[in-house]
C-alpha cells in the first residue's frame, strides 16, 4: 500500500466532584496519567481554570500527570467539587485498515496530605489507586459519565466524564508519486476508512441529537445517511483521474471535520449539568444490569422449610458458569479493574425467598421456569444448552418480569420523544415457522432492556415532551446536519445558534426510564447475524450484543428444561427495587432529608480471629446503597482477642458492648440490624437469648450471616475434618468443641443443639443466610441450614436424626414467628480466578471471600441485599 493511515485520538477527561465517605481529616488530590507504550504515545494537557478558593495551586499536567485541585476532608459524606480538564491526545501506531478496539489504561491515584503537615506536592502520599481502560474505537465514540470508587479502607470516590474518538488520521506515504491507477486494493482500502469515518460522525451525531434536549438553545439536527455517503465517496473515487490524491483529500477532509466535530460537542455538552445527571443514570442503569447477570432468585412461602430437601442450586450454579451465556456478558465502555465486573470477578449467586404466607414480591409475575407461560407454542429444543434458534419468533411478554426479552434493533422511546435505541427488543418463543425473529409491538410499555446500555438515538428533530424539554419554538439552526456529509464536509459554526429567552431556559431533569413504544420495529432475521457490527442504513447492531443475548435466552430454555426452575433472573427486572444512583441529585436530596430521629442500629460482628474491621466493605456499601436511611454501625471489637472461648461468654461480651454503645448514642435507636461472618452468626443467636437483650426484642430488624456454622461443623469434607481436629488438639478451644458437638456425650444436650431451640431467627424481620457449596471451612449445607447427603445417610451415630432435629428446630422458629419473619437464601460461587491454588485448595479463600471481595459485597447488598435493611 502506497498510504498508510493511523488514526489519533482525542481523549477529554472532566473531573467534577470528589465525595468522601470514610476518610479521615486532611487534604486530598487527585493525580492521573496514562502509560504509553510501543504501540501508543500520548500527550497531556489541562485546561487551567484557577478559582479564588485554590490559592493558585489550580489544576496541572507534570512529567505527563494530571494533577487536580486540593480537596480539603473535614467531614463524612462531604463532596468538594474540582472541575478540573485535561484532554489528551493519543497517536495509535496501528493502521487503521487493520485496526481493532483498544483500551487505553490511565492510572487514577489518590494521594493524601496530612493537615498538619508542610503544604507541598512532595508532602502528599499516596493511598490508593485505580486503573481505568478506556475503550477506543476507530468506527465509534465513547462517551461516559460516572462514579470511580477507591478502596474501602479509604472509601470515597470522584465523578468523573469521559469523551473519546477519532479527530485525525495521520497519513504516511511508503512509496513516492507517480501514482498508479485504480485498483481493487486501493478500492477496498478507501471502503473500509469511510465506513469507519462515517461510523464515528455518525456516533458522534447521534450523541447530539440524543441529548439536544438538555440545551438551552434550540438546535436542528438531521443526520445524512451512512449508506448513501459512502456510495458518494466511492464514485468520486471511481471518477477521478488521480485516485490516490482524491484519497488523501478525503483523509485530510475527514481530519479536519472529525476534529471539528469533536470540539462542538465539548462546546455544547460539557458544562451540562442535566446532561450530566441523565449520563449517570445511564450508566449505572448499565452497570447494575451487569452486576445482577448471574444472579438468580426464587420465592417461596416458609411452610416449606419444614419438608427440607436437598439443595439442588449448586447444579444451577453450574450449568451458569458453564453457558456461553456466561462468558459472554458485555464490559464497560470505561471499565475500572478490580471494581468493575469481569469475567474472571464475576460470583454467581443462587437466591431462594421464604416468605410468610399470603406474601409475594412477584405474586402477579410470570417466571421462565414456567414453560407454558413463556409461549403457548413451547416446544423443546432439538439439542442441549446451545440450541438452534431458526425456529424461534416471538412471544408477548408477561408483566414487570420479563425473561425472554432480546434487544435487537430501535426500540422507541416510552416518553413519546420519538427516540429509539441501537437494538430492537423481543421475546422468543420455539416452533414458529419462517425461520426469523418476529417482532410483536403490543404491551410494549411493559418491556424492558436485558442490556441497558444502548442509549436512544433521536430520529428527528421533533422535541421530547418530559420534564427535560426546553425548546418550544421552531429550530433555528442547522448544527451538525445532512452538510456533514456533503463532498466538503462542512458544518455550521456554533455561533449560529440563537439562544433562547431566559423564561424557556428551565431544565427539569429526569433520571426516569422510557415506558411506550411510539414507532414500528423491523424483522431481523437471525441468519443475518455476524459478529462485529452490522449495518442497517443509518442503524449499526453490535453482532456480539446480538450473540449475547441470543445465549442469554438459550440458556433459560436449558435451565427450565434441565432443572425445572421456577425463579427469575435480577437481570431481566425492569430496574433495581429503591435503588439510588450514587452522586445524583436526587441522591444528595436524600441525604439532606433523612429523618434524623429514626436511627437504624447496624451491628458487624467477626468471625474467629476476625477483627472489627472484617465488615468495613458491607458498612460502605449500605452507606451507598441506602442514603436516605439514617444509619449508625458499631464495629464490634470486644472479642477479637477470645474468638476460642465459650460462645456463651463472647455472647455477653457482645450484649454489654451493644448496651454501652446505645447508651452514648444521641438518640436510641428505632431499629436494631446485625451482619455477622462465621462464628458470629453463633454468637448472635446465642446473645438473643440472654436475658440481658429483652429491651432490645422489640428493635430487632434484620441478621445477615456470612459463612455460618448454624448447624455446626458435621457432616463436613474429610480433609476439613481433619484440620479441625489437628486444630482443636493445638488450640483446646471450647468453641471448637461446641461447633462439633463433643461438649456433651448426649448430642441432645450439647450446646449447638440447644441453641437451635432459642427461636433467634424468628425474633428478627429478615434473616439472610449466605453460603457456599465451595466453602471447605464450613459447609454450605450448616451455612444455609439445608439437609446434606451425609446426613440422611447416617443410621448409625445417631448424629443424621439430631442434625435432622437441629435443622426442624431453627426452621420451625421461622415458621412460627410472631414478627412474620422472612428467610433468605443465598447460594454463592466465587470467582477464584485471581485466587491462589493453595488457598483454593483448603477453602480459605471461599470462606473469607464473603468479607473480602468487594464486587460481590456490591452485587449482594445492592441488588438484593439491602432493601432488607430498610
Amino acid at each position: 500500500m502506497r498510504l498508510e493511515v493511523f488514526p489519533t485520538f482525542s481523549v477529554y477527561i472532566h473531573l467534577h466532584e470528589f465525595n468522601a465517605i470514610d476518610l479521615v481529616h486532611g487534604y486530598y488530590q487527585i493525580r492521573f496519567g496514562f502509560k504509553p507504550n510501543s504501540l501508543m504515545t500520548f500527550q497531556l494537557s489541562s485546561e487551567r481554570k484557577l478559582s479564588p478558593r485554590d490559592g493558585g495551586a489550580g489544576p496541572s499536567t507534570a512529567n505527563s500527570t494530571g494533577i487536580s485541585r486540593v480537596a480539603k476532608i473535614a467531614f463524612r459524606e462531604q463532596s468538594v467539587e474540582l472541575d478540573d480538564i485535561f484532554k489528551c491526545r493519543v497517536n495509535v501506531e496501528k493502521r487503521i485498515d487493520r485496526f481493532e478496539p483498544v483500551l487505553l489504561p490511565m492510572q487514577l491515584e489518590l494521594w493524601y496530605l496530612d493537615p498538619e503537615a508542610t503544604p507541598s506536592a512532595s508532602s502528599y502520599t499516596l493511598v490508593s489507586k485505580r486503573t481505568v481502560e478506556i475503550l477506543a474505537r476507530a468506527d465509534k465514540s465513547t462517551h461516559c459519565y460516572r462514579s470511580i470508587f477507591f478502596e474501602y479502607f479509604i472509601f470515597s470516590a470522584v465523578t468523573i466524564t469521559i469523551h473519546a474518538s477519532v479527530v485525525g488520521l495521520r497519513v504516511v506515504r511508503t512509496k513516492p508519486a507517480p501514482d498508479p491507477p485504480i485498483s481493487d486494493k486501493l478500492r477496498n482500502f478507501h471502503q473500509i476508512i469511510c465506513r469507519m469515518v462515517l461510523s464515528t460522525v455518525h456516533s458522534l451525531q447521534t450523541f447530539v441529537q440524543r441529548y439536544s434536549r438538555v440545551l438551552t438553545s434550540p438546535i436542528k439536527i438531521v443526520c445524512g445517511d451512512m449508506e448513501k455517503e459512502e456510495e458518494r465517496l466511492k464514485r468520486e473515487l471511481e471518477a477521478s483521474r488521480n485516485p490516490w490524491g482524491k484519497l488523501e483529500g478525503d483523509l485530510t477532509a475527514f481530519s479536519s471535520q472529525l476534529s471539528r466535530l469533536f470540539n462542538q460537542l465539548l462546546q455544547l455538552f460539557s458544562r451540562s449539568v442535566a446532561l450530566r445527571e441523565i449520563m449517570l443514570a445511564e450508566f449505572d442503569q448499565q452497570r447494575m444490569k451487569q452486576l445482577s447477570e448471574a444472579f438468580l432468585f426464587s420465592e417461596d412461602t416458609v411452610q416449606t422449610l419444614l419438608q427440607p430437601t436437598l439443595n439442588q442450586n449448586g447444579h444451577v450454579i453450574d450449568l451458569v458458569k458453564k453457558s456461553a451465556y456466561f462468558s459472554l456478558i458485555p464490559p464497560l465502555a470505561v471499565y475500572v479493574a478490580n471494581a468493575d465486573v469481569n469475567l474472571d470477578n464475576m460470583s454467581v449467586i443462587v437466591e431462594q425467598r421464604f416468605l410468610p404466607s399470603g406474601v409475594s414480591a412477584h405474586a402477579n409475575e410470570t417466571p421462565f421456569s414456567f414453560p407454558q407461560r413463556l409461549s403457548p407454542m413451547m416446544s423443546p429444543p432439538r439439542s442441549g444448552l446451545e440450541s438452534p434458534m431458526e425456529n424461534f419468533q416471538v412471544a408477548t411478554t408477561p408483566k414487570k418480569i420479563f425473561d425472554f426479552c432480546l434487544p435487537l434493533s430501535a426500540l422507541a422511546s416510552r416518553r413519546q420523544s420519538n427516540v429509539d435505541y441501537g437494538e430492537d427488543e423481543y421475546c422468543i418463543s420455539p416452533g414458529a415457522p419462517n425461520n426469523h425473529l418476529s417482532v410483536h409491538t403490543e404491551n410494549w410499555d411493559k418491556r424492558r432492556m436485558t442490556f441497558p446500555g444502548l442509549v436512544p438515538i433521536l430520529k428527528n428533530a421533533s422535541r421530547s415532551t418530559d420534564a427535560l424539554d426546553t425548546e418550544k419554538g421552531d429550530a433555528s439552526a442547522n448544527l451538525l446536519g445532512s452538510t456533514i456529509f456533503s463532498s466538503t464536509l462542512k458544518a455550521h459554526s456554533l455561533c449560529e445558534i440563537s439562544p433562547k429567552p431566559e423564561t424557556e431556559r428551565q431544565l427539569e431533569p429526569t433520571t426516569g426510564t422510557s415506558s411506550t413504544m411510539s414507532s414500528p420495529v423491523k424483522e431481523v432475521p437471525v441468519q443475518s447475524v455476524n459478529f462485529g457490527q452490522i449495518s442497517n442504513g443509518n442503524l449499526v447492531i453490535d453482532g456480539t450484543m446480538m450473540e449475547f443475548v441470543r445465549r442469554k435466552e438459550s440458556f433459560k430454555i436449558h435451565l427450565v428444561q434441565q432443572m425445572s426452575y421456577k425463579g427469575y433472573l435480577y437481570s431481566d427486572l425492569a430496574s433495581v427495587e429503591n435503588h439510588f444512583v450514587p452522586f445524583s441529585r436526587l441522591t444528595k436530596l436524600a441525604i439532606e432529608q433523612r429523618c434524623v430521629q429514626d436511627v437504624h442500629l447496624v451491628i458487624f460482628v467477626h468471625g474467629l480471629e476476625g477483627t472489627c474491621e472484617d465488615l468495613t466493605a458491607y458498612r460502605n456499601y449500605l452507606r451507598i446503597t441506602l442514603p436516605d436511611c439514617n444509619l449508625s454501625f458499631l464495629l464490634s471489637e470486644v472479642n477479637q482477642t477470645e474468638t476460642w472461648s465459650d460462645l456463651r461468654r463472647m455472647a455477653e461480651n457482645l450484649l454489654d458492648e451493644i448496651l454501652r454503645y446505645i447508651l452514648k448514642m444521641p438518640c436510641s435507636p428505632t431499629r436494631i440490624s446485625l451482619i455477622c461472618h462465621s462464628l458470629g452468626g453463633l454468637i448472635v443467636r446465642t446473645m438473643c437469648g440472654l436475658e440481658g437483650m429483652t429491651p432490645l426484642l422489640d428493635k430487632l430488624h434484620t441478621l445477615m450471616t456470612l459463612n455460618s456454622p448454624h448447624c455446626g461443623l458435621i457432616f463436613n469434607q474429610r480433609t476439613a475434618s481433619w484440620g479441625l481436629t489437628l486444630l482443636q488438639w493445638w488450640k483446646q478451644s471450647p468453641c471448637l468443641d461446641q461447633l462439633t458437638l463433643k461438649d456433651s456425650l448426649n448430642y441432645r444436650e450439647t450446646f449447638l443443639y440447644k441453641l437451635s431451640q432459642n427461636g433467634a431467627f424468628g425474633l428478627f424481620r429478615n434473616v439472610l443466610l449466605v453460603g457456599s457449596t465451595q466453602d471447605l471451612y464450613v459447609p454450605g449445607h450448616s451455612a444455609l441450614i439445608e439437609q446434606c447427603k451425609a446426613g440422611l445417610a447416617d443410621n448409625a451415630s445417631g448424629l443424621g436424626a439430631v442434625y435432622a432435629e437441629i435443622l426442624a428446630n431453627i426452621n420451625e422458629s421461622v415458621v412460627g414467628s410472631n414478627r412474620h419473619t422472612t428467610l433468605v437464601k443465598y447460594t454463592v460461587s466465587h470467582a477464584l480466578a485471581k485466587v491462589p491454588k493453595a488457598q483454593q485448595v483448603t477453602g480459605r479463600a471461599v470462606h473469607i471471600a464473603a468479607v473480602d471481595d468487594d464486587i460481590f459485597i456490591e452485587k449482594l447488598i445492592s441488588i438484593s441485599a439491602g432493601k432488607h435493611f430498610r
